[in-house]
């Protein structure tokens, strides 16, 4: 994987790519949690550490990328928000969730 590829794949499991229609947007790790289909996906969250592993030296740059640090942040963030005491989503779930959060 490529730094460019990292960051798109970022962008679609934040929500923040433009490309809405793609696969990619619905389905990421945002995406697959509104709304929410009873099911998470483990793929998902290895794309990402994937992806962190690419770019692990831009985070060490004196200033980091906007882009990436909101991304991560968002997927961070939204991903406990989204899921905090929310009834549509199995306890055993909301701790993978926070697991895989806390892990990123």
């Amino acid at each position: 994987m490529t730094k460019e590829e990292a960051y798109i794949l970022l962008s679609f499991h934040s929500c923040k790519n433009n490309d809405i229609e793609n696969e990619k947007w619905e389905n990421g790790f945002l995406g697959s949690l509104r709304p929410f289909q009873g099911k998470l996906y483990e793929c998902n969250f290895i794309e990402i550490m994937e992806c962190l592993k690419v770019l692990a030296d831009d985070f060490m740059k004196p200033t980091i990328n906007q882009t990436l640090l909101s991304d991560v942040y968002s997927i961070i963030h939204l991903g406990r928000r989204w899921i905090d005491g929310a009834d549509f989503v199995t306890q055993e779930q909301q701790k993978q969730i926070i697991e895989w959060v806390d892990m990123i």
